[in-house]
């Protein structure tokens, strides 16, 4: 019986000798949190300042000109430096993973240095309609960022909204219907939506609506405005995007210049059929290829994707000219494109703001192009490039 004592007491004494070995004591704990509170702190501290330093190029894009003087080489993400305007790399998600793989990313703190790194090379497209984040209103690219020392990683969420503009609220006319804005924000594309902007749709969306679309091989291809898509494709893109498609009366605000800039309530509005003045008449010394891209501009210099000429007063780029656009009418949905475009020459009737053609929707041989009245048809019949823009509106009642 002593033994079994002896043997009992041995083991209680062993187990309490355990406990006080694993079991930290009450004033042991408190230090050993903080000193770990502390370094998490500090971590946060050099990831919260990256994500501000590369806030900073998502928005302004490469305005040291690394890219364009090779000084940035990323063939696999932005392709070679070629001729393309200076926008294409703001809120360019491939331009952050270009930037983070061949500059890399140092936080200086209070003395100390750390290296900041992307925790996986890639980043993901979150939108109104593929997350479920009540104060998403815009598509957002979510990127995570981890420091040289420590676990921790930080989520990065940039919002795609460089290329997009506000509408201001003022009282338009398109044709015989006058409208007016004031209870809405619109926000419209500066630019038609490009093959870039496509290949993440497809990549991020389960949405089935463009498995045909066929991408473009090349980076410096993918920068072109999107063509070959159907307008229930067109469609379903902008819907991906938390917008819709492009209303011809709000392309015709967004380009008309206002008769009186500074009176947004003017009774009577009047139209003008080109974006910068309100003349009647223009010559081509001060509008070809420069504002309006008709066919005679093809020989004489490619049209550049995200390029800042042709500006309209609300900053709309490219009104004129260019690719045909595909277009929601409200008003007469038989009239759902802009004609206006590198399809007609300069002086063609089409070539003015407000003049609309129709497309089936389908595909773009002669029979699906109904011209108008005048039946002022392109030289080139088939295979038409029809390029399309997305907008988006927030409601009064729908503000927060």
């Amino acid at each position: 019986m002593r033994i079994v004592l002896f043997i009992f007491f041995l083991l209680l004494v062993g187990a309490s000798l355990a406990l006080y070995i694993l079991v930290p004591t009450e004033k042991w704990l408190p230090r050993y949190r903080t000193t770990q509170i502390m370094s998490e702190k500090r971590e946060l501290e050099f990831l919260l300042e990256a994500s501000k330093r590369l806030g900073k190029f998502w928005r302004e894009g490469d305005a040291e000109g690394l890219w364009k003087t090779n000084k940035l080489n990323c063939p696999k993400a932005l392709g070679t430096a070629f001729d393309v305007g200076n926008d294409y790399l703001k809120c360019n998600p491939r331009f952050i993973l270009c930037l983070m793989e061949e500059k890399g990313l140092t936080i200086e703190l209070d003395g100390e240095d750390r290296d900041i790194f992307l925790q996986k090379a890639d980043y993901h497209l979150v939108t109104p309609s593929n997350a479920h984040i009540s104060h998403l209103s815009r598509a957002s690219y979510l990127f995570e960022l981890k420091s040289s020392r420590g676990s921790k990683t930080l989520p990065l969420l940039l919002e795609d909204d460089c290329r997009e503009v506000f509408l201001p609220e003022r009282i338009y006319k398109y044709k015989d219907f006058v409208w007016d804005n004031y209870n809405a924000n619109i926000f419209i594309d500066q630019y038609p939506v490009t093959f870039l902007e496509i290949s993440d749709w497809l990549r991020f969306s389960s949405d089935k609506v463009g498995q045909n679309i066929k991408l473009p091989s090349t980076q410096k291809s993918l920068t072109q405005f999107a063509y070959g898509l159907t307008l229930d494709e067109m469609k379903s893109y902008c819907a991906f995007k938390g917008k819709q498609l492009m209303s011809s009366e709000i392309f015709d605000a967004a380009s008309v210049y206002p008769a009186d800039l500074n009176n947004p309530t003017e009774e009577v509005v009047t139209n003008a059929p080109y974006p910068w003045t309100r003349k009647k008449k223009i010559t081509e010394d001060e509008a070809l290829c420069s504002k309006i891209y008709s066919e005679e501009c093809l020989k004489k210099k490619s049209f550049a994707s995200f390029s800042n000429e042709a500006t309209t007063w609300s900053g709309m780029f490219w009104a004129l000219g260019g690719p045909l656009e595909a277009l929601y009418n409200p008003v007469d949905s038989s009239l759902n494109m802009k004609a206006s475009s590198f399809y007609f020459p300069f002086t063609s009737s089409w070539q003015q703001l407000a003049e609309r053609a129709h497309w089936e929707g389908g595909e773009t041989h002669e029979r699906d192009f109904d011209w108008g009245k005048n039946n002022e048809r392109p030289t080139v019949n088939d295979n038409l490039k029809i390029g399309f823009r997305c907008m988006r509106a927030v409601y009064l009642d729908e503000r927060p």
